[in-house]
């Protein structure tokens, strides 16, 4: 029975990369895939890739801890050919926690809706981070209509080390940075304010775009998170 592939599920590692000599490249290293053996890309020799299936198996995992609502997935694969899935994205719709704005005084067939979205990033051939990012969607059209601003919970280069970020404590705390500004959004909606509490109100939320989670000490647990009402 054949099993189809899954790029959000993959494992990647690195092999030397010869030449057409035969000679071994000294700055430049072939990155491949575990499974189908396909080459993915050639990248530097300081390069640590991370793997498709550790980032996002970490955030589904962490999620089902904190949110107990239904998640739509949309996924993003892109690359031509072999290098199919050198670079991934996954959109993780929160929709339970979707909530309707209106449009000031006015009562409208069709009110504005904001759905909280996590998306998570990845690629093996270094043309982009390894991310993970939440913003506030307004559904506009069918691709959806982002905030200026997405929250980068996790942003690492592909070096030494850069996996550690994605452990699941570090992203429960970018999710409860996520669900704070949830609340404090969902709380401010259809009601109206003066200049002073808006002011306030955008304050608080630079605040929050500006908190970058930290690693906890030895020893040290998180604070317990949920995203259910």
């Amino acid at each position: 029975m054949r099993i189809e592939y899954d790029p959000f599920t993959s494992t990647v590692e690195t092999r030397p990369l010869v030449t057409e000599g035969y000679n071994v490249c000294d700055s430049y290293q072939e990155l491949f895939d575990l499974q189908t053996d396909k080459t993915l890309s050639i990248v530097s020799n300081t390069y640590k890739p991370i793997d498709n299936a550790y980032i996002y198996g970490n955030i589904e995992n962490t999620l089902s801890r904190v949110y107990g609502g239904a998640i739509k997935k949309i996924d993003h694969v892109y690359g031509e050919g072999m290098h199919r899935g050198a670079r991934t994205a996954r959109r993780y719709v929160l929709s339970d926690l979707k909530y309707d704005v209106s449009q000031g005084t006015r009562n409208t067939t069709c009110p504005t809706t904001i759905t909280p979205e996590i998306w998570a990033f990845n690629s093996y051939d270094g043309t982009q981070r390894a991310r993970a990012s939440f913003s506030l969607f307004d559904i506009a059209c069918e691709n959806g209509l982002a905030t200026k601003d997405m929250v980068n919970f996790i942003n690492v280069r592909h070096t030494k080390n850069a996996s550690s970020y994605f452990s699941p404590e570090i992203i429960e705390q970018g999710l409860d940075v996520a669900k704070r500004q949830i609340d404090l959004i969902r709380s401010w909606a259809n009601t109206e304010i003066d200049y002073a509490t808006a002011k306030d109100l955008l304050l608080a939320l630079k605040g929050m775009n500006e908190n970058k989670p930290k690693a906890f000490p030895v020893g040290r647990k998180p604070r317990e998170t949920s995203f259910d009402r």
